[in-house]
């Protein structure tokens, strides 16, 4: 009796642990721009797009959403009116170029701690971990 109990204890902690996404900055170098996504210990994220010679664009910090922890979160928009579009008219306007398909940047899946893929015009997209300045502290 007593090892069931410990049993059903143990997986009862396990399940009630949450995991949480790798924190860091990944970035993707698409060679007529760069894309970030800056994700802190709070599972929120900052996502960042630049092109050379213009102002960059970063987006407000929103949670990221357990799809199957620990490897798939997607953005969480629900409390924003514009959700991701907001995302794609900024980068339109830096990057006229970008042909975007549903479902673009909102879904991260986690390949590794240090690499990060993500939908961008349809194709599958990574970016990789860049390591902190010595001395930085991530919140």
């Amino acid at each position: 009796m007593v090892s069931f109990l410990s049993t059903w204890l143990l997986v009862a902690q396990v399940l009630a642990t949450t995991s949480a996404p790798p924190t860091g900055k990944f970035v993707h170098d698409g060679g007529k721009f760069t894309m970030t996504y800056d994700i802190d210990k709070e599972a929120k994220v900052k996502f960042s797009f630049e092109v050379p010679g213009k102002p960059a664009f970063t987006s407000w910090s929103y949670p990221l959403k357990e799809i199957i922890p620990p490897y798939i979160y997607d953005v969480d928009f629900t409390e924003t009116m514009e959700g991701v579009h907001h995302w794609y008219m900024m980068i339109h306007q830096l990057y006229p170029e970008a042909k975007f398909e549903k479902g673009d940047l909102m879904e991260l899946l986690f390949r590794t701690s240090d690499s990060l893929h993500v939908q961008f015009e349809g194709r599958d997209t990574e970016f990789r971990r860049r390591p902190s300045p010595p001395g930085s502290l991530r919140k």
